[in-house]
This record gives structure tokens, sequence and C-alpha cells, in this order.
């Protein structure tokens, strides 16, 4: 082994990760100014909220928390399913879904995204600039 012992070259190869760490670590607090804040659909609806309700409920948001730094709204689990009635979780049922599988909102409660429209033809939230281009 040209003079490197075995000992000593697997002593090397152990240190290396330890080595390439040594760098200064940076303070976790310059990774992001805040966590993520906003509002999850589960909390209030369970897996029953609508179109009209997210919608009504992105609206007041809007105004009321995203100055304040709520920025992201979340219609959470079960908008793929169409008869969604609670916080249980239906087993068996048949859900929204293209020909590849991909789950699709549930069109009688997001009538919008009928057709595989999404959300993209009905922004709802106004952006900093003013203008209504953000959606659900």
């Amino acid at each position: 082994m040209s003079g490197v012992s075995r000992r000593h070259a697997l002593g090397l190869l152990a240190a290396a990760p330890i080595a390439a760490h040594a760098r200064p670590q940076r303070n976790f607090r310059d990774f992001a100014p805040r966590p993520p804040m906003g509002w999850n659909s589960w909390d209030s609806f369970a897996a029953t909220i609508n179109e009209e309700q997210a919608r009504a409920n992105a609206v007041v948001m809007a105004g009321k928390l995203l100055p304040h730094g709520y920025d992201v709204f979340t219609v959470d689990i079960q908008w793929y399913e169409p008869g969604a009635t609670g916080f249980e979780y239906r087993v068996g049922v048949e859900l929204a879904m293209d020909g590849n599988g991909r789950l699709l909102p549930a069109p009688n409660r997001f009538p919008s995204a009928a057709g595989a429209g999404g959300s993209s033809r009905s922004p709802i939230l106004p952006t900093a600039s003013g203008s209504n281009s953000a959606s659900i």
C-alpha cells in the first residue's frame, strides 16, 4: 500500500465526512424570515369543503390575514371525493380521477374545475400589485 497503512487509510476515510462539515454553519434563522403561515380547510370543514366555502374563506383570509403574512391557503384532503361527509374516510368509494389515475377536484364540489379546467380560470385572491392572479 505504498507507505500508508490500512488502519491509517480507514481513519482518513472515516474523518472525511467530518472534515466536509467543518465549514461555518449558517444561522437557522437565516433560512426563512418566518415559518409558513396560513389556513387549512381540515380544521373547520374536515373533508367536506366545497368551492363556494373555500372561496369565501379565501376572500376573508386575503383581506384580514394576508397583510400579516398569512399567505398559504390549503384545501386539505379528500377534495377529490364527490361524497365526502365529515372526518371519516370512506373506504372503497369512487374518486374523481383522470384516465391516468391522477386525482381531480370533485366536480360536484369544485365546479370550476370540471372538464380539467383547474382553478386557473377563476382567480380570486389579489396579489401585491392588486391584480387577481392568485387562485385557489
